[in-house]
């Protein structure tokens, strides 16, 4: 569906039941289409910094769980006891986070 159908099905949704319908109908397509020539910069740009900074964390979070599991792989190739290979990933953690 075209943006321009769009603006038209939602005017038609929200006019449909007014007394003076084509007049409401006007209205709100011109000012859907008045918002989109005239977009929010600042909401625009706050959105994307959101969405930057969420695929941040998120890609952090991955890049220390696979940083953990080559430790693991390593340390546990060295033999060392279950409970010493345990808190040194924790330390690495708490490293890292930092």
């Amino acid at each position: 569906m075209t943006r321009k159908t769009e603006i038209e099905v939602a005017a038609y949704d929200y006019a449909k039941d007014m007394p003076l319908l084509n007049t409401a109908r006007n209205g709100f397509e011109s000012g859907a289409q008045w918002a989109d020539e005239h977009p929010d910069i600042e909401a625009i740009k706050a959105i994307e910094d959101h969405a930057y900074f969420a695929g941040s964390e998120a890609m952090r979070e991955k890049m220390i769980e696979k940083a953990c599991e080559r430790l693991y792989e390593q340390l546990n190739n060295l033999k060392m006891g279950r409970g010493n290979i345990m808190e040194f990933i924790e330390h690495f953690k708490k490293a890292m986070e930092e």
